[in-house]
């Protein structure tokens, strides 16, 4: 065995004895990522542009909160009675609170109605939505980092399969002059590439700080999260099967949402029509 050869399997093997301490670290960063998600939900400060969340999904208007604030003193549980959802609000007034003031995308506000509907209106409630999609972040992610693994594990191949035909046809030329045979190593593996890639995707995103403050928060900015990484992972599944989503147009740059639905609409039957990319040409 080769001295090149030699040394790959001992760090083959050395890799394989560390898999389990891996794993159990990888298991305890996720679980404290999910637990700095879901810690205090309701004890951390609910601020302005959360209270306008609630205000919204709710149903209620500007012209429904302003006059009584105006015409007197008012106490906390009649200001609070505006971000609690009432049966006396049906969807019509949301979608009419959402049509009034169009400074975001409505499919959060509306899914945070039906989520209120569900699980009442309390501050832990209401942020519940937003840690919810950042927990669905962690395979949606695992899933784009495989991917984009895979796409550099291939291009990496096809270098090395380039580079040693090359050195086997000069080596070829050399022996054949010398009158004496050679041999070579072939690529080396990559399989354990996309696990690796998806690994350190999904710890990255448990430590980060600022994906924990936006599980926390009753904003969208953790649903947009989800959008993107889902809408990515589709569009690069597609080109790794070479083609499909150029039926979607041009991308909306003004929302991620239309990027999403556009690329499920025209890559989900793509994506999952091979069980594996591994052949794909990039």
């Amino acid at each position: 065995m080769s001295k090149t050869g030699s040394s790959i399997q001992i760090k083959v093997q050395t890799m394989a004895a560390l898999r389990p301490w891996a794993l159990a670290w990888i298991a305890l960063i996720l679980l404290l990522g999910f637990g700095f998600r879901l810690y205090g939900l309701d004890t951390k400060i609910y601020w302005h542009d959360e209270v306008f969340t609630s205000i919204r999904a709710a149903g209620y208007l500007n012209g429904d909160i302003v006059p009584r604030l105006l015409a007197g003193p008012i106490t906390a549980a009649e200001l609070l009675q505006f971000q609690q959802l009432s049966l006396q609000n049906p969807w019509a007034d949301t979608w009419a609170a959402l049509v009034a003031h169009p400074e975001h995308p409505p499919l959060f506000y509306l899914l945070e109605r039906l989520w209120m509907g569900w699980f009442g209106s309390s501050i832990g409630a209401t942020r519940g939505l937003s840690a919810l999609f950042s927990i669905a972040l962690f395979p949606l992610l695992a899933w784009l980092c495989h991917d984009l693994s895979q796409v550099v594990a291939v291009d990496r191949n096809q270098r090395d399969r380039s580079n040693s035909d090359r050195s086997n046809s000069d080596r070829s030329n050399s022996d054949r002059s010398n009158g004496s045979g050679g041999s070579s190593a072939g690529p080396v593996s990559r399989t354990g590439l996309p696990r690796l890639a998806a690994a350190t995707g999904i710890v990255l995103l448990a430590a980060s700080p600022v994906q924990v403050l936006y599980a926390q928060e009753a904003r969208e900015y953790s649903l947009w999260a989800c959008e993107i990484a889902l809408a990515s992972a589709l569009l690069l599944r597609c080109w790794l099967l070479r083609g499909g989503c150029r039926a979607g147009g041009k991308w909306d740059h003004r929302s991620p949402l239309s990027t999403a639905y556009r690329s499920v609409a025209t890559g989900w039957p793509i994506a999952w029509r091979s069980p594996s990319v591994s052949t794909a040409r990039c």
